[in-house]
């Protein structure tokens, strides 16, 4: 650990686990949940796609968890191989739950969990200081990572399409982005997402 003593190491990786902006469980070859972020804990407590059952990890029907123990104890035997992917189909969307597990020792496995329905914000705190992004600008972006298009952002903002095109305008110049997606693909590579409002509408 060179000069990182345990004492220290431990509060930085549970930083990052805790903000870490995907899913992660970590469970033993019988599924047996060790920890969990805050973001799978949502995700499990809503018990659709994977769900703990006691203190397993399951899927939402037996085969699925059958084919999702075979990949943890496969990651679990050999932790150095290239990681494995599962989808864990939902009964509220069409869209699956996207898992990957990757091995680290004997005994444990990472599971990493992606809700592609769920909406991750970053913090307005973090895109102001940034960026430097003024409020309603902060505000645009958000709703333009939720989907909503100018129109409707300019009635959710109750301001008019102009307005909202001059603060799209704004942002561009603040960030060196010319295009909507390029300012998009931006935030959400920036550190702003790991301190993150969760939306789940």
């Amino acid at each position: 650990m060179g000069r990182i003593g345990q004492g220290l190491l431990s509060p930085v990786i549970a930083e990052i686990f805790d903000h870490f902006p995907m899913g992660i469980v970590l469970v033993d070859a019988d599924l047996m949940v060790q920890a969990a972020n805050p973001m799978a804990g949502d995700i499990l407590k809503s018990g659709d796609g994977l769900t703990r059952r006691g203190d397993r990890l399951a899927a939402n029907n037996n085969s699925d968890t059958d084919a999702l123990r075979e990949l943890v104890r496969t990651c679990c035997d050999n932790p150095r191989q290239e990681s494995e992917c599962f989808p864990a189909p939902r009964r509220s969307s069409a869209s699956p739950l996207l898992i990957r597990v990757a091995g680290t020792s004997k005994d444990i496995s990472i599971v990493y969990i992606a809700d592609p329905d769920r909406v991750r914000l970053p913090a307005p705190r973090a895109l102001y200081q940034l960026f430097g992004l003024a409020r309603r600008e902060v505000e645009l972006i958000r709703l333009l990572l939720k989907g909503q298009a100018l129109e409707a952002v300019s009635r959710e903002l109750n301001i008019s399409v102009n307005t909202v095109r001059s603060y799209l305008r704004s942002s561009f110049a603040k960030t060196n982005m010319a295009r909507q997606s390029d300012l998009i693909r931006l935030v959400m590579a920036s550190p702003a997402c790991l301190s993150i409002d969760a939306d789940d509408g």
